[in-house]
């Protein structure tokens, strides 16, 4: 199971997500499918989710 909530990331040009909120449930093999158009964030929601450092030091950075 993963849940996250209150996710918040700002660029230099403002917030790209603000009070996102994920819950994923692991309980049996599922497909997920996260879409958008190109630039709207969603490689940087996922690498979020991971907890890549650059993206989490970013987001800290950001709301200080």
């Amino acid at each position: 199971m993963l849940v996250a909530k209150n996710i918040y990331y700002e660029t230099a040009n403002g917030p790209l997500f603000e009070n996102i909120e994920v819950a994923l449930d692991s309980a049996s093999p599922k497909r997920v499918a996260i879409v958008g158009r190109n630039g709207w964030g969603k490689s940087t929601l996922l690498k979020l989710l991971k907890g890549e450092p650059d993206y989490v030091l970013e987001v800290v950075r950001n709301l200080g």
